[in-house]
């Protein structure tokens, strides 16, 4: 059984703007409803609407910059000193 794949993007450049999925516009006409249509895209609507992709933009930099960190600090650690030029 094939399910619809959906997206919505939010970018700072054109906070408001709503892609719509193409996923669900693949199949051909007839195959999904419109109460199928509506509520993917309700669903996708309810991701932008609480910011979800700013929210998991800052999360994955803070994982990031958490990650980054504590490789500094192991590199640091070893005992060894940066070659002298």
């Amino acid at each position: 059984m094939d399910v619809p794949a959906a997206a919505a993007m939010a970018t700072p450049i054109s906070p408001a703007r709503f892609q719509q999925a193409r996923g669900v516009f693949r199949y051909p006409a007839g195959t999904l409803d419109a109460d199928e249509i509506e509520a993917v895209l309700a669903h996708e609507l309810g991701h932008f609407r609480h910011h979800h992709v700013f929210k998991r933009i800052a999360l994955m930099f803070a994982v990031s910059f958490a990650g980054l960190a504590l490789l500094g600090w192991l590199s640091a650690s070893n005992g060894s000193t940066p070659a002298s030029a």
